[in-house]
């Protein structure tokens, strides 16, 4: 890889180590990467060799962060959503369960007073 960009410049150094230890996964988007990068190199205005190495660390830095929250997220999200699978299919399972054998259903006062009248009159 040359150290040269298209129009015959050198490229910054920031940007040639960013792209040869390119910390975006695969399923990330590495030009969100570079915008980052850009942005902090606007505010910082790296006016050295080791200012650029401390800019591109700072965007890695960030860059990783910015990737742990958003794992941490999907994982709490994924871990939620298996909790609440499992506790819907507890409840499904007591629901049939009940369906099943259903329970005995209580007789109410007035019915078990009828219910021992008509008994007493047979006799």
């Amino acid at each position: 890889m040359s150290g040269k960009s298209q129009r015959g410049k050198l490229a910054p150094l920031s940007e040639f180590l960013i792209r040869a230890n390119s910390p975006a996964l695969g399923t990330e988007n590495a030009k969100e990467l570079d915008c980052l990068l850009v942005e902090i190199k606007r505010a910082i205005k790296p006016k050295d060799f080791i200012e650029e190495l401390y800019v591109t660390d700072y965007a890695t830095i960030q860059w990783d962060a910015q990737c742990l929250r958003r794992s941490k997220r999907s994982f709490i999200d994924m871990e939620l959503t298996d909790q609440c699978c499992a506790h819907l299919r507890e409840i499904i399972a007591n629901f049939e369960a009940k369906k099943q054998n259903p329970p005995r259903q209580k007789q109410s006062r007035a019915a078990r007073r009828t219910k021992g009248r008509a008994g007493q009159k047979r006799s």
